[in-house]
């Protein structure tokens, strides 16, 4: 996947995006993810301030991803899961 790919899915719990730097989805929207011009950044901000030498977190990523909501832990699924 080239970096101007943009991967987009549709759930039950909402539109979601994938993040090539964690390889996760995280619901599209701006509590997650940058907006630019164009749409949202590539990235997951979490992936951003990680990798980001301004924030002095470089390779910390796990201390910065967002919190996972209540509603998402009690699903009988991973959330990230892929089903068929």
């Amino acid at each position: 996947m080239t970096m101007r790919e943009i991967r987009i899915r549709e759930t039950e719990l909402g539109t979601e995006k994938w993040c090539p730097r964690c390889e996760e989805w995280w619901p599209a929207d701006p509590e997650f993810f940058w907006r630019t011009s164009s749409g949202l950044f590539y990235c997951c901000k979490a992936c951003y301030h990680a990798n980001d030498k301004r924030f002095g977190r470089r390779g910390n990523a796990d201390a910065n991803l967002p919190m996972v909501p209540e509603a998402l832990r009690a699903l009988p699924f991973a959330p990230n899961e892929v089903r068929t």
